[in-house]
């Protein structure tokens, strides 16, 4: 019901990255590539159109012709902004776009299939599906229909809640579930120094 021709993939990349020790986090080395070139080249193999949502000037968040565009709310109010900056974004330079698939910048091991399993357990085309894994539900890694910018935008404006999940409650949702691979959950996200020991460890893992 949902074609994957119509579907624009964002990174959302906004944020502080407090818990690494501020700046970009994405673009920390995850073995001789970023982080945020990780996530990109992931899923240009799930979707025809990228773009990347970042507050950052950095010249390094520009990766080939992808197209960067920061929030339009200010002071890093979270993945709610980066979302509605996204739907912003698409429905102005994207106009075919019916849909948007959200990938978290700091999460390189997401399924290979997200996409189009997500896509694939859409009972309309107006519903909210939601990545799950290990009973955990994963926000930011979800396919949004474009129809819901001006209601995200008034719920910003009139509410000023930024839980992700709030809003998403408002509208009809769906979860899918995803396995974990060799054991590890395909949307574990570098967080801190630890966690990207980790992650150098499972990407050392997968290119073997």
């Amino acid at each position: 019901m949902i074609e994957l021709e119509n579907i624009t993939g964002v990174i959302i990349a906004g944020g502080r990255s407090t818990r690494m020790g501020g700046g970009d986090k994405s673009l920390l080395k995850l073995g001789d590539v970023t982080i945020l070139q990780a996530v990109h080249h992931k899923l240009e193999a799930q979707v025809k159109d990228i773009a990347i949502n970042t507050n950052s000037d950095d010249p390094r968040f520009n990766i080939g012709s992808t197209p960067c565009f920061s929030d339009t709310l200010a002071n890093f109010q979270g993945p709610l902004a980066g979302l509605l900056a996204s739907m912003q974004w698409v429905r102005e330079n994207r106009p075919s776009t019916t849909h948007i698939v959200t990938i978290a910048s700091d999460s390189p091991f997401f399924p290979d299939n997200l996409t189009a399993k997500l896509a694939a357990n859409a009972p309309d085309v107006e519903t909210i599906i939601m990545a799950k894994s290990g009973g955990f539900n994963h926000p930011v890694f979800a396919l949004w229909p474009v129809s819901l910018c001006n209601d995200l935008e008034k719920w910003l404006s009139d509410t000023g809640i930024l839980k992700v999940m709030a809003w998403v409650r408002s509208h009809p949702h769906v979860f899918v579930d995803f396995p974990f691979e060799r054991e590890n959950d395909p949307f574990f996200n570098i967080n801190t120094p630890e966690d990207l020991e980790i992650a150098q460890k499972i990407y050392q893992e997968q290119q073997a």
